[in-house]
């Protein structure tokens, strides 16, 4: 069907169906695509291989149908008579994707099974299977463009507008698409109904386009031989085939590049958003979100300048190179604006304007190599796919090599500079209106912008962006995450992607080796999923066991941690360290385990809710011996009380017989493969008898010696809750599954300072079971009464600490009023958090109430004689406050066991030095300066010192 043309002859705007079919068409494609990579995700593992391998097969298909669909356009005289059969076929082939995916995923784990180890065979079999599943429909994709651009393109003087308004609505189309699956229709309807909408938004597309006119034929312009020429006229002709042989050569060249920039930019900006916000379930359909409507932005400004006769080579230069030079000036904006910019929204629309610059080009691209409106499909065909090809080479070599071998910056500056480098080459080679030596000042401009933009920010990534607020010690660009350990209050902390993994000092992650290994009558065989900083593997070998399998997504982990970490577990010889996906692993491996233990707590992290399947409860069931253990963390601040409910039905669908652990705010779930799941009383003794559990288990959450969980009644008064208790909690909750991940949606939002738990302390206390329940044995009763008070004393501290993250938030806050409140209430709610009193006397000495202060910092010792950072704080207070010889014992007592830090060790010079210990000051301000070369006040106070002795 011919454009309607008005009375000057000017094309007139497809039909509002027409633009229908193109928007819907494209809303379809990225829904699915959303859906597949997450389907790709749970058969072949959350890793960037696996998801990389997606991508290239779907923009593979892509290009495939762009070119063979563009290259028949010019014979096909009734484009929407094909797009309608081709919109019915895709609709099938989506639908059909659903068990073509369960196919594919069988096939996987044998070949998993038969390769042992992934590797390059394993990697080269998942894209096979991925292809077969994908190449089909997505070939399928690539041909709506160029059959609407066959029908609807008629008139030379305005088609590079018309290519660039049905290339901005198929992606407007896209955008919508992916972010209504990302925010709505995923959460509410789950994977296989939302593909059956993507496959219903493809027969919708087919419907409007019958409507439009589907039988409306279009004239066949296929180009004819031409005559034999003149001999004397073959050289000139062959001349100017040539010139114009090289002009295409060139064009297909940037075009290549434009696409290679374009996806190459878009792998770094994932991974660099990561730096500057938490990523979560939603972090890749907003990034999807913003770059399209960028490319819908871009392309409706370069649809509105194409046809104008601006010189376009020079104008798709000149977009192509500002592209660069815009991605590179971002990126290295200093890490105090990223940090002002909080969260999602500054982030994205900074993403934006190179977005809107990448879409520009390809309507350009399109009216430099196509000047005849029949030619439209073919041109459209050709650039989609050189475009397309580009992309997956880009983000492939990227993603693959790039990044794991030449880290963030040194990878932008490689994408940017090829931007830079193809623009200046469009100029050169194209745009010949322009003298020579005003296009070499031009280009040499350009390069010396890119060349002079990273000395003039100054800003390193990722290092300074890991570092903020606090100082960096270690960083790792690895293969799926950004790693860094930072020194924080003295201790060494690991985080990945800004998410706190593990530190130097032992937290509540040694529980979560000790309670499933204790409740397992003789465990041999324990697999842990998740090292953090290597604290729960170390628990693990505590125990009398035969072998450890330690899995993990990220192989940089293990290198970090025993360069940074007591890492000398892994040099036992029982430890067998595994780099993989977890879930993978776990689904298709053949090892079968006493004892299971995941570590992997923070469901908003992007691929951890999938851990918390009934699907994958079953896979980790098929992994388990008779009578196996498997521990799950339940992170409550992460968790309202509905989707509390919802983890603990979805854990007793599997394990019906479970017990709830106390263990600090990350409560353990422990269910057993078997009929009863019981506390040995037998297995008690260890605590006493086995020496490295003992030694292991001096620590409480919480408390003092008193509290220490290496004690049968503070042990035990981690239980909370049996098979009965949480059956009636869970009662009615909805099973989460595979399919629809409505954990990760819930958790999104969560804050640690909004402390969730004091709206499931209720619950929780309401659902309590006696010990004696579930006790494989018998104790004395006061050893269960002590349990049952150390429970209570427990969940009160569930509340301090809440209350104490909420006063951490307001570090620094002015009000501190309210930060006395806050420490006050979770003083009441539990008078024995050390922490609490040590914060109280830290409040008090910022208000310059020394007395008070050295209360509250004597209250927390006389709780805990070996809290190191109380130590620390009495030992400063007592130093300002004149009494220099009675700081130093805690001051030495403090750094004996924080040896890492900085701060301590100048306060420590400075009061040797008022002693006059010249030489002890010298050699402590060394050290704090070896753990923190840029700490200002110990240089000072070196430098100080040392012209002291002159």
């Amino acid at each position: 069907m011919p454009l309607r043309r008005d009375k000057l002859n000017k094309p007139v705007v497809p039909p509002a169906a027409a633009l229908a079919c193109l928007f819907a068409s494209g809303a379809a494609g990225l829904v699915a695509e959303v859906c597949w990579i997450r389907r790709a995700a749970l058969a072949f593992g959350s890793t960037i291989d696996a998801l990389s391998t997606v991508l290239a097969v779907f923009f593979l298909g892509l290009a495939i149908g762009g070119y063979l669909f563009g290259e028949r356009s010019p014979r096909i005289s009734r484009p929407l008579r094909v797009y309608v059969g081709l919109e019915i076929a895709l609709a099938a082939l989506i639908v059909a994707t659903v068990p073509l995916f369960d196919l594919v995923e069988s096939l996987y784990a044998v070949l998993y099974r038969a390769t042992g180890t992934p590797g390059v065979a394993l990697h080269a079999a998942r894209g096979g299977l991925v292809g077969l599943v994908l190449l089909a429909p997505t070939l399928l994709m690539g041909g709506a463009l160029p059959l609407f651009c066959r029908q609807f393109v008629d008139s030379r003087s305005y088609l590079g507008g018309m290519v660039g308004l049905l290339y901005g609505v198929n992606t407007f189309g896209g955008a919508v698409g992916a972010a209504l699956c990302g925010f709505l229709l995923l959460p509410g309807l789950g994977m296989r109904r939302t593909l059956l909408v993507a496959a219903g938004l493809d027969l919708f597309a087919a419907l409007l386009a019958a409507a439009v006119g589907w039988q409306r034929s279009v004239p066949s312009r296929i180009p004819a031989a031409a005559p034999p020429a003149r001999p004397a006229r073959v050289t000139a002709r062959s001349g100017a085939a040539r010139s114009n042989a090289n002009g295409a050569a060139v064009v297909a060249l940037v075009v290549f590049c434009a696409g290679f920039v374009s996806l190459g930019n878009q792998v770094l900006w994932t991974r660099f958003l990561a730096l500057v916000t938490p990523s979560t379930v939603l972090t890749y359909s907003i990034t999807l979100t913003v770059v399209l409507v960028g490319i819908v932005i871009g392309s409706g400004l370069a649809a509105a300048v194409a046809d104008r006769g601006w010189p376009r080579a020079r104008l798709f230069g000149g977009l192509q190179t500002a592209n660069g030079l815009t991605a590179l000036a971002v990126m290295l904006l200093p890490a105090a604006v990223w940090r002002a910019a909080g969260d999602w929204s500054a982030p994205a629309l900074l993403l934006l304007l190179p977005a809107v610059l990448s879409g520009a080009t390809f309507p350009l691209a399109v009216r430099m190599v196509v000047d005849d409106p029949a030619l439209a499909g073919v041109g459209v065909g050709r650039m989609t796919a050189l475009n397309t090809v580009g992309g997956i080479a880009g983000s492939l070599l990227i993603g693959f090599v790039a990044l794991p071998r030449l880290g963030l910056q040194t990878s932008l500056l490689l994408t940017t500079g090829l931007a830079v480098a193809s623009g200046g080459a469009a100029w050169w080679r194209l745009d010949r209106a322009v003298r020579p030596a005003r296009r070499a000042v031009a280009a040499l401009a350009c390069a010396t912008a890119w060349l002079a933009l990273p000395p003039l920010l100054g800003t390193r990534i990722p290092q300074d962006l890991l570092a903020a607020p606090h100082e960096l010690v270690d960083y790792r660009e690895g293969r799926e995450a950004n790693l860094a350990v930072i020194l924080r209050q003295g201790a060494l902390q690991l985080e990945i992607d800004r998410w706190w993994q593990g530190q130097d000092r032992k937290t509540h992650q040694v529980l979560a080796a000790h309670v499933p290994l204790l409740l397992h009558p003789a465990p041999r065989r324990v697999l842990i999923v998740g090292v953090g900083a290597g604290q729960t593997p170390a628990s693990a070998l505590t125990h009398d066991i035969e072998r450890l399998d330690c899995v993990e997504i990220e192989p940089a982990v293990f290198e970090l941690v025993r360069r940074r970490f007591d890492g000398g577990w892994m040099n036992d010889p029982r430890v067998h360290l595994i780099q993989d996906d977890g879930r993978t692993y776990l689904a298709h491996g053949a090892a079968r385990y006493d004892v299971i233990a995941l570590e992997v707590g923070q469901i908003s992290r992007p691929g951890v809710a999938a851990f918390y399947t009934a699907d994958f409860y079953r896979q980790a069931r098929d992994r388990m011996t008779p009578n196996g253990i498997l521990s799950q963390l339940v992170p409550l601040p992460f968790l309202n009380l509905d989707s509390l409910r919802g983890v603990i039905a979805t854990f007793l669908e599997v394990f019906p017989q479970s017990v709830l652990w106390y263990n600090s705010a990350e409560l353990l779930l422990v269910g057993v493969n078997g009929d009863r799941i019981g506390v040995p009383v037998e297995r008690l003794e260890l605590l006493s008898s086995r020496p490295a559990v003992h030694d292991d288990l001096r620590y409480s959450p919480w408390g003092g010696p008193a509290q220490w969980l290496n004690q049968p009644h503070a042990f035990l008064g981690g239980f909370l809750s049996g098979p009965r208790a949480l059956a009636a909690l869970a009662a009615g909750a909805p099973i989460e599954r595979d399919d629809r991940p409505m954990l990760a949606y819930a958790s999104r939002a969560a804050r640690a300072e909004d402390a969730n738990e004091l709206r499931l302390l209720d619950s929780l206390r309401s659902h309590l079971e006696p010990l004696a329940d579930v006790l494989q044995g018998t104790l004395p009763a006061e050893v269960l009464a002590a349990a049952a008070a150390q429970r209570e004393r427990n969940l009160a501290d569930l509340e301090a600490s809440a209350l104490l993250r909420r006063a951490d938030a307001l570090r620094g806050a002015h009000d501190l009023g309210e930060l006395a409140g806050l420490l006050d209430a979770a003083r009441r709610a539990n008078p024995d958090n050390v922490q609490v009193h040590r914060r109280l006397g830290d409040l008090a000495f910022q208000q310059q109430r020394a007395a008070a202060a050295q209360a509250h910092y004597e209250a927390a010792l006389a709780l805990d004689p070996q809290d190191s950072a109380t130590q620390l704080g009495l030992a400063r207070l007592l130093h300002l406050t004149g009494r220099v010889d009675e700081s130093l014992p805690y001051y030495q007592a403090g750094l004996a066991q924080r040896p890492n830090d900085a701060e301590g060790h100048n306060n420590l010079a400075a009061a040797l030095f008022q002693r006059g210990d010249l030489d002890g000051a010298e050699r402590q301000l060394e050290i704090a300066l070896r753990l923190s070369p840029e700490y200002p006040q110990a240089q000072d106070n070196l430098a100080r010192l040392r012209a002291a002795r002159r």
